[in-house]
């Protein structure tokens, strides 16, 4: 053929169009032909591999084997078959997730310790001391327990039970904890104890509350308007359609009014409405035993007043230390000698501690 034939036969090929149905019949014709092919090797070549398992095929038909082995995954896995060889069974991704059971665990967990966190108010009332809240120490009048009847001296007075004090009135009530309970005429109020703490719920009314150290939480006053919580020391509560007064004869009461939270000192008073506020003598005026709370009171006050009239220490205005000072340092820094001021305020603790104690209410 000569070389412009060639050309023009190239030039009349690029220039003839396939139909698509043409086309993709001549794609599947020569796949045929490729697998017929290669069923036909494997045929030639699966009859002989008995002897080339057991090494008796000849040099030259073993190394035509090997190379058809080397492209043929049928033929491979049959010499496989033959010689016994364990399948190769795909494995599973590897999980790292935690089995299902341990999620269960963990979202049981969560919700326990939810159920404990919302619910420990009715946990902590649940785990609370047995038996009575107090016992009527010492009653003068009437004593009410509402709606069941009269309460005399040694009567007991259970969680929630409300009681109330007649006109003229005055009670005394020892706690569960040993605290006691001074109560004037015409006051409402009932007992509540948790685990971690005891409280006084005061409808109405005045008391004096000689509070004993608290082992576990605090003992409290619960008003209308005001929450008054101590470890142990004595004040005053009164409360009525007015508002709340606190007044603290002992130690130190933690109050809280309209979500402000203060701590009061002996002879120091809290009041929810300012037209209550008086003195911490008028609160208590109503006692039996006022004259001995003053003198506790007083006797605290005299300790005050001693030791702010101690001289304080001097300022210092010089010092040795300035010469050894490098040149240009300006910085300079002195703290007053308090020790003499707090020797003498331990000696002026001591001399009251050694002195006849101011009269106490005495035990009921």
């Amino acid at each position: 053929m000569s070389e412009d034939r060639l050309e023009k036969a190239l030039e009349a090929m690029k220039r003839e169009s396939v139909s698509p149905e043409e086309l993709e019949g001549m794609r599947a014709r020569v796949w045929e032909k490729l697998g017929n092919t290669g069923e036909a090797a494997c045929a030639e070549f699966q009859a002989e591999l008995q002897d080339y398992i057991g090494g008796r095929l000849a040099g030259n038909r073993r190394l035509l084997l090997e190379d058809h082995l080397g492209r043929c995954p049928l033929c491979r896995a049959r010499i496989s078959e033959l010689r016994g060889e364990r399948k190769t069974v795909p494995l599973l991704p590897h999980r790292t997730s935690r089995p299902p059971w341990r999620w269960a665990w963990a979202a049981a967990a969560v919700l326990l310790l939810g159920m404990i966190y919302l619910g420990r108010d009715a946990i902590d009332i649940w785990l609370a001391p047995a038996g009575p809240r107090a016992t009527v120490a010492s009653v003068a009048g009437e004593l009410y327990l509402v709606p069941e009847g009269v309460l005399k001296a040694g009567s007991s007075v259970g969680e929630n039970q409300v009681i109330r004090t007649g006109p003229g009135a005055h009670t005394v009530l020892r706690l569960a904890d040993d605290s006691l309970l001074e109560i004037n005429e015409r006051t409402e109020l009932s007992l509540q104890a948790k685990l971690r703490s005891r409280s006084i719920q005061l409808q109405r009314g005045d008391i004096i509350v000689r509070a004993a150290k608290q082992r576990l939480g605090r003992l409290s006053v619960q008003t209308r308007d005001t929450a008054a919580s101590v470890k142990g020391t004595v004040f005053a509560v009164s409360t009525g359609l007015g508002g709340t007064l606190v007044s603290v004869v002992e130690g130190s009461v933690v109050v809280t009014q309209a979500s402000v939270q203060v701590v009061l000192r002996a002879g120091e008073q809290a009041a929810s409405n300012p037209a209550l506020a008086g003195s911490v003598q008028s609160a208590i005026s109503w006692s039996p035993d006022a004259e001995t709370y003053l003198a506790v009171l007083a006797s605290l006050a005299k300790v005050e007043k001693q030791i702010a009239k101690l001289p304080s220490p001097s300022l210092h205005t010089q010092s040795n230390l300035i010469r050894y000072m490098p040149q240009g340092m300006f910085l300079y820094g002195a703290v007053p000698n308090f020790g003499d001021t707090i020797e003498q305020a331990w000696m002026l603790a001591e001399q009251q501690a050694s002195a006849p104690p101011a009269p106490r209410p005495g035990p009921i």
